[in-house]
């Protein structure tokens, strides 16, 4: 290789520095600016944890050649830290994941997609729905949160409702409805639910604003050895990233935007949904900031820990993951190691000890399963 071409090689990889550089400072700013006010945050977000590597990996060019100018790049890797912090944990398992401790409840909160088929005659041995009860029931949780939960009634549909009440031993339970509609084969109700070995108290739900989309944020308040605690549960916009239209989605689903949903990019439902999300966190804060006594927050986010939606919401809660966990996690079955859409937090004045996420190919997402201290 000639002189000019190798100073076209080095001008080449000088550029490539830089734009790296640049891009991962802009990602570093995503917790403190809504993509509201630029839309490019919601992508920067979703890229942090690639454009990390990618300053590591400079680190390391840097560590054989520049070693002078290390500091560099190890200052603007730690311009960082809030996004670091969310996604990647720095803490060694110090409990026996399938050990209860004292002065603590177990929580495991999933997106069961529905249980996947609900009729009665894909109900076999081996079948993904009896799999997926049998993470729950091996669980030994006192309280799980289930996003994505659906009930048909019908003499030819599995009643769920039941089999939690009787056969996993959930005799308390709260199921909020999102969607109510009804077809020739009966009635189809969508929702929340949180089912709870302990004496639920009270429990309700609060509405999303939305002209055609009905979601909301529920909550059980729960009675624990004299101890008062309430559990939010709740699902925020899903992105139909990858949806295929149907008309059976139609019915399930009133969406405000055809158009939107079908016929759009991936890259338009996610800066069109993650401004929905905004909207919802505006309210969950709310109601989280009034709420006086210790709670439990479980959600299906659909956003990651380096976006505006996790920042917000997470500030000033323990997030179990954070807390408990070494190195990248993710709880949604795509290939990419590092999309944790799926959080259990708490208040302060609760503890998460533990955190477990079996990677299981039942349901779209991996469920979570954390001890709590009271």
């Amino acid at each position: 290789m000639n002189i000019k071409a190798k100073q076209v090689l080095l001008n080449a990889v000088k550029v490539v520095f830089f734009v790296n550089i640049f891009l991962y400072l802009l990602a570093c700013l995503t917790p403190y600016i809504s993509p509201t006010l630029f839309f490019g945050f919601t992508f920067l977000a979703l890229m942090f944890p690639i454009l990390l590597v990618s300053m590591l990996f400079w680190f390391i060019i840097f560590l054989f050649t520049k070693r002078k100018k290390i500091w560099f790049i190890i200052l603007v890797i730690l311009l960082g830290y809030k996004n670091i912090s969310s996604n990647i944990g720095f803490h060694f398992p110090t409990t026996n994941q399938h050990i209860k401790n004292s002065n603590s409840f177990r929580l495991l909160s999933w997106n069961v997609k529905g249980f996947q088929l609900q009729e009665k005659k894909y109900d076999t041995a081996g079948c993904i729905m009896r799999n997926m009860m049998s993470v729950i029931q091996k669980a030994n949780a006192d309280v799980v949160c289930i996003q994505d939960f659906e009930q048909t009634d019908g003499d030819i549909f599995f009643k769920y409702l039941d089999f939690f009440k009787d056969s996993l031993h959930y005799p308390n339970m709260y199921f909020s409805v999102d969607i109510d509609s009804t077809a020739v084969y009966g009635r189809c109700r969508y929702g929340t639910c949180i089912f709870s070995k302990f004496a639920i108290t009270n429990s309700s739900s609060i509405q999303y604003t939305g002209k055609y989309f009905s979601e909301s944020l529920g909550y059980a308040d729960l009675k624990i050895e004299g101890k008062t605690l309430r559990v939010f549960n709740t699902h925020l916009r899903s992105m139909y990233l990858n949806i295929k239209h149907s008309k059976e989605f139609e019915f399930k689903y009133k969406i405000e935007d055809t158009m939107l949903v079908f016929h759009s990019s991936k890259w338009q439902k996610l800066k069109h949904f993650d401004t929905a999300h905004i909207s919802q966190v505006k309210l969950i804060k709310s109601v989280m900031d009034t709420t006086k006594i210790p709670y439990v927050f479980c959600a299906d986010l659909n956003s990651t820990p380096s976006s505006f939606v996790y920042h917000q919401i997470s500030k000033n809660l323990n997030d179990a993951f954070v807390k408990n966990s070494f190195w990248w996690d993710k709880t949604y079955t795509t290939i990419l190691p590092f999309i944790r859409i799926d959080v259990v937090l708490t208040s302060k004045e609760l503890t998460p000890i533990s955190y477990y996420s079996p990677k299981l190919n039942l349901s779209d997402h991996y469920p979570i399963v954390t001890d709590i201290m009271y």
